[in-house]
């Protein structure tokens, strides 16, 4: 049995750990799935990554 915790996008967002990219959550994770922490992460960093392609130099 996984005992992964499992939040909403909106409490991720809600949460101090993410006050400084709670923009960027609510913009990646969809409105009605629920996510560990480490899923919303990678949501966010995949998203930079895409944003970066292209800018480099």
């Amino acid at each position: 049995m996984d005992r992964t915790s499992r939040f909403s996008g909106k409490q991720l967002a809600e949460s101090q750990t993410y006050r400084e990219s709670r923009d960027l959550l609510l913009a990646v994770l969809e409105k009605d799935s629920m996510y560990t922490r480490q899923e919303a992460e990678a949501a966010m960093e995949a998203y930079r990554r895409k944003q970066s392609v292209g800018k480099e130099k």
